[in-house]
């Protein structure tokens, strides 16, 4: 007799270790291999519900063929022996005594070439579909399992243990970008070796002006620096800048240019007058 006391501290003892599991939110890898894991048990149950399926229907079929063997003579007998057969269970003995019933044995092996190896395939093709699909956005999957979690706790925890927690933290104190620079309050500060992330550009973007909290947020010049219509706005104006000094540049030449000439040509008027005067003398 079957102790139901017993059955319901096995069902408790199973959930309280599945919800053991939360605590892989501690490693993001730990928490991606959950999750995927999670994602594919639906392909899983896919395969399950149709081997059920087979296992129904060649059950019936053999049990309405009425064969004399003890393994297939009824519908639940012969299911639980196609359940064996699929699961590796079964013994090789038994196949023995089917050989001798052609039509059992025939059925049989249809059965296996289907559940084992033409859905066992699938079984596999679909997973690693379904964990291709899932591979790429499965951190940031874990993040939000993470952030579910934290929540779920935060609001489980007691007020005032939950205040002694937050004064701890220190949020109201400012924290220092680098030594000497004082920067914002409510954060947490983290201190790493200035060669573990260089970057030649500055992340803290600074402006001058008064700080007070009333006024509007200053527009940021560097939101769309890299933008490919940004680019093409400063492509154009160093082009509309480039020929309008060409512009220039040929008309101080034709000034110059004519300048030059006329000199010249008053150059050889005087030149021609004074020939013509010592002639005349």
């Amino acid at each position: 007799r079957m102790d139901v006391y017993s059955v319901l501290s096995e069902i408790t003892v199973l959930l309280h270790w599945f919800l053991i599991t939360d605590l892989c939110i501690f490693s993001i890898r730990l928490c991606c291999y959950f999750l995927t894991c999670s994602r594919v048990l639906v392909e899983l149950l896919h395969y399950s519900i149709a081997v059920l399926f087979l296992i129904l229907a060649f059950s019936s079929a053999i049990g309405a063929y009425g064969p004399s063997l003890y393994d297939f003579d009824c519908i639940p007998e012969g299911a639980l022996s196609l359940f064996k057969i699929v699961l590796g269970m079964y013994e090789n003995q038994r196949f023995d005594a089917i050989r001798e019933e052609p039509q059992i044995y025939t059925l049989l092996a249809i059965f296996t070439l289907i559940s084992l190896i033409f859905l066992g395939s699938l079984l596999i093709a679909q997973i690693a579909g379904a964990f291709t699909k899932l591979y790429k956005d499965i951190e940031n999957y874990a993040v939000l399992f993470r952030a579910g979690i934290t929540v779920q706790t935060v609001r489980s925890a007691r007020p005032k243990r939950w205040a002694s927690f937050l004064a701890s933290l220190k949020f109201q104190e400012r924290i220092e970008f680098n030594e000497g620079d004082i920067g914002l309050t409510g954060g947490i500060q983290i201190l790493e070796p200035a060669t573990l992330n260089p970057t030649t550009d500055e992340i803290i973007r600074r402006y001058g002006g008064s700080t007070d909290a009333d006024n509007p947020w200053p527009e940021d010049e560097f939101k769309n620096q890299g933008s490919l219509e940004t680019r093409l706005k400063h492509l154009e104006k160093l082009v509309i800048r480039a020929t309008k000094a060409m512009i220039k540049g040929k008309k101080g030449a034709g000034d110059s240019e004519g300048h030059s000439l006329s000199l010249s040509g008053s150059l050889m008027e005087q030149s021609s007058g004074s020939s013509g005067y010592s002639q005349s003398q």
